[in-house]
């Protein structure tokens, strides 16, 4: 069996990982002055106001029109707040300015407006509010730098087409129909790596949530769209809002490869010097190519030009290059050599390329004039060591006096909150769980009654009450905390 390692991501591009959330408007006020946004609990605002301005701030929220969200930054605005800053831009300043002010009688205008102010969250740990890399965005890279090894060791290249022709189907919408409707991507993968399910020998690749390792800052950008090729006719595709980890974060974890044992069924063990190679191998050239597409575009922010150079010392020995996260770019989530992507073409059918037109800049402003100031997304070094190796040192913000992430624990497999727990983030900082409570939970059957078990607090399992539960097994949902033991466990839940 391989001793488990080490990991430290290191982020040199913004970074974010979608959570399935917003920032709701009843939760943050923009400070303008600041150039930053103030993100509270709304009930800790409700108590600091008097019983007058209490009633006025339910009432608007009460509402609930297009109209209200405006009245709600209009009175925010005029609220002293306190809570988490994330910094923004004097566009983004200007953006809400014009949101806030705009006149409540046109109702087209309003939807838009505010439909286009929807800010997404990055990942984030709900017992301290700090972001997280959770071990499966990580993992998900490393299987397709891994898949693209074996593709290239097997010379498999263009599956696609050889299924294509085996089905003889004409049109590239037939096609691409096809290859969606028999999950042809997933029979690559079996077969590159002979067993899927229980005998895929992924299953025996154990990654970690990582956690941070200073004070990680967060930024809200705007995501642009960029064709590939200089053209007078822009992107398609309206701009978005994004919560992004700012580059010089950094992030603990463990990774444990583990050789498979007899009788598994698994009949292909990963190496660990072949998968590190195959990371350095497919996410350096990912980077050489993304590197010639900026340059043609007048981008001037080049990734390896954020690696610090203790780390550039480390590069391809025990430290490599990865891309993670939202806006990567289909390249780095397809297994190379043998991609298949559907290229909208506006009213026209689409086309089906091994590669994308158009890339995702993080950008201070919705409307970039000229594109030097952009930036690709998701990049990030991740560093290797054995249990008890030093890593550098991240180069933003001092390191959390909170958690001791040098510290091995066993993260494999086990709710975020518990390993943080056990990892020593401080009994003080830990929230402690009240009856009301949100927490979040994994549906499934269990003799024909359907049960929830708690990914928070201690991973209960728990049935929950109710006549009518609108889930369905393997469905994520939150649930409200109805009662409570004495020892702290979640006894009882509903929707």
């Amino acid at each position: 069996m391989e001793k488990p390692l080490k990991m430290r991501l290191h982020v040199i591009s913004p970074l974010h990982i979608g959570c399935d959330e917003v920032y709701e408007p009843t939760g943050f006020k923009v400070d303008e002055a600041k150039k930053k946004i103030i993100v509270f609990d709304p009930m800790d605002l409700i108590k600091s106001l008097s019983p007058e301005d209490r009633d006025k701030y339910s009432s608007i929220c009460a509402e609930g029109t297009l109209d209200s969200i405006i009245n709600i930054f209009k009175y925010l605005s005029g609220q002293e707040v306190k809570g988490r800053e994330i910094e923004v831009s004097g566009a983004f300043i200007e953006h809400f300015g014009r949101v806030k002010n705009k006149p409540i009688d046109n109702k087209k205008e309003i939807k838009k407006e505010i439909n286009q102010f929807t800010i997404n969250r990055t990942a984030y740990n709900p017992y301290n509010h700090l972001p997280y890399i959770p071990g499966s965005s990580l993992k998900g890279g490393l299987r397709t730098a891994y898949l693209t090894h074996l593709a290239q060791e097997g010379n498999v290249k263009d599956y696609w087409n050889k299924l294509l022709r085996d089905n003889e189907l004409e049109k590239d919408s037939d096609k691409y129909w096809f290859i969606g409707k028999e999950n042809i991507a997933k029979q690559l993968e079996k077969n590159l790596l002979q067993g899927n399910f229980d005998k895929d020998p992924f299953r025996m690749v154990k990654v970690s949530d990582l956690v941070p390792v200073n004070d990680v800052e967060t930024e809200i950008v705007y995501a642009v769209n960029k064709k590939k090729k200089i053209s007078k006719f822009g992107a398609k595709g309206p701009y978005q809002m994004l919560e992004i980890i700012k580059e010089g974060s950094a992030f603990d974890g463990i990774i444990n490869i583990q050789e498979p044992q007899q009788g598994t069924g698994i009949k292909r063990s990963i190496k660990t010097k072949v998968f590190m190679e195959s990371i350095q191998s497919f996410f350096t050239s990912n980077s050489n190519n993304e590197n010639e597409v900026i340059k043609k575009i007048n981008v001037e922010s080049s990734v390896i030009e954020n690696i610090n150079e203790k780390l550039k010392e480390k590069l391809e020995k025990s430290a490599f290059l990865i891309r993670i996260g939202r806006h990567s770019g289909a390249e780095a989530m397809t297994i190379g050599g043998n991609r298949y992507i559907k290229v909208t073409q506006g009213k026209k059918p689409p086309k089906f390329l091994d590669h994308a037109t158009t890339i995702w800049l993080a950008s201070d402003t919705s409307k970039p004039q000229i594109n030097n100031n952009l930036a690709p997304f998701g990049w990030a070094i991740l560093e290797f060591g054995e249990m008890g190796a030093k890593f550098v040192e991240p180069v933003a913000s001092k390191k959390r006096k909170t958690a001791d992430t040098t510290k091995y624990i066993d993260l494999f497999d086990k709710p975020f909150a518990s390993a943080l727990k056990k990892q020593g983030a401080g009994a003080k900082s830990e929230k402690k769980i009240k009856v009301g409570n949100k927490v979040q939970g994994e549906c499934f059957e269990e003799k024909g009654q359907l049960k929830l078990k708690l990914t928070g607090n201690k991973g209960e399992i728990v049935t929950p009450s109710g006549s009518y539960l609108p889930w369905s097994p393997g469905q994520k949902v939150k649930v409200k905390i109805e009662k409570i033991s004495s020892d702290g466990m979640i006894l009882k839940i509903r929707p």
